[in-house]
């Protein structure tokens, strides 16, 4: 069947094989990593498998240290497309905050339902390993890792490194592979649906300005907004037990009542923010579109894109990545 399509598809077919290759090389290095270490630690060092710190690096350091490198190393000699060059006002960046922000939160309740539909039938749901692990660790420790390292990197990798590489087979084409592989990388269905929205916005960001920093700064800020005040919060109302407590009791201790309070507040200003966005989503809906493309891949042809060795073999991992969220 191959001989039978066009020119395009089968040069966007190879790339994606590559592009597969390239995942495929990243989390077997991660698991094969994390496996040795966690082997050679735990017999002589057991405390260490329960600390945050050595949890964090035990996911940092194989991922970022060493597979991101290799990922590069079987991309890089990729040729890569032009993206545009306009720069982003501030105003701009404020609306695309609020627009991100909204849509996180919108295409999160997709996640929710599939997490409840999945425990009502299994028993059990998907579960982001890293949102476990913030909610157990030390705040400076989600700080660096998940609000500041975990975004840099994501963002040069997907919108830095393979964007430009998806380029040349049009600007519609690389962003919704890159934001499809950016929610696939995940691993779960908890954080599949919003990354894989996030990621459309963000790529289309890099397209209109050919810089990653901007999607830098919107992927931090997400991060803080959507997880530090709720960890705080979360943390004082554990504290104070405030599930337990009546409204006699809140309304006797002023930590509780400022708890109470603040995680009232907290809620109304998510609310306010996710309306905001949906309404600067709708103004703005227009502008938010790829540019036509110059290299079209034909409509009957994209479902072959997968078929080949990097394809398969990133399936067959997303698969064990999946699966194992539910374990």
């Amino acid at each position: 069947m191959t001989k039978d399509l066009s020119s395009v598809t089968v040069a966007a077919r190879r790339r994606l094989s590559r592009v597969g290759l390239a995942f495929f090389v990243f989390f077997l290095t991660v698991f094969a990593l994390q496996f040795i270490v966690s082997v050679l630690v735990s017999p002589f060092a057991p405390q260490w498998a329960e600390a945050p710190i050595f949890l964090w690096l035990l996911s940092i350091l194989p991922m970022y240290g060493v597979a991101f490198p290799l990922y590069y190393l079987v991309l890089r000699s990729l040729p890569t497309g032009e993206a545009g060059g306009r720069m982003m006002r501030r105003r701009d960046l404020c609306i695309l905050f609020f627009i991100a922000f909204a849509v996180m939160y919108v295409t999160n309740l997709i996640s929710v339902a599939i997490n409840a539909l999945t425990e009502l039938i299994l028993g059990t749901s998907s579960s982001a390993g890293a949102t476990e692990l913030m909610t157990s660790s030390p705040l400076y420790l989600t700080l660096i890792f998940a609000v500041i390292l975990g975004p840099i990197v994501e963002e040069v990798m997907f919108r830095g490194i393979l964007l430009p590489r998806l380029l040349p087979f049009g600007e519609r084409f690389a962003i919704l592979t890159s934001a499809l592989l950016f929610g696939l990388f995940h691993g779960n269905f908890a954080q599949f649906f919003y990354a894989f929205a996030i990621g459309l916005i963000f790529g289309l960001v890099v397209c209109r300005t050919g810089r990653v920093r901007h999607t830098v700064i919107l992927h931090i800020l997400l991060n803080f907004f959507g997880s530090i005040p709720a960890t705080v919060l979360g943390r004082a109302a554990k504290r104070l037990d405030l599930e337990n407590m009546d409204d006699a009791a809140i309304l006797e201790s002023p930590e509780a009542i400022l708890t109470t309070l603040a995680t009232a507040g907290y809620g109304m200003l998510l609310l306010a923010a996710v309306a905001i966005g949906l309404y600067l989503l709708v103004r703005y809906a227009k502008r938010m579109r790829p540019r036509p493309t110059e290299c079209p891949i034909p409509r009957g042809e994209v479902r072959y894109l997968p078929l080949s060795v990097g394809g398969v073999l990133y399936f067959l991992m997303l698969i064990a990545l999946f699966v194992f969220s539910y374990l």
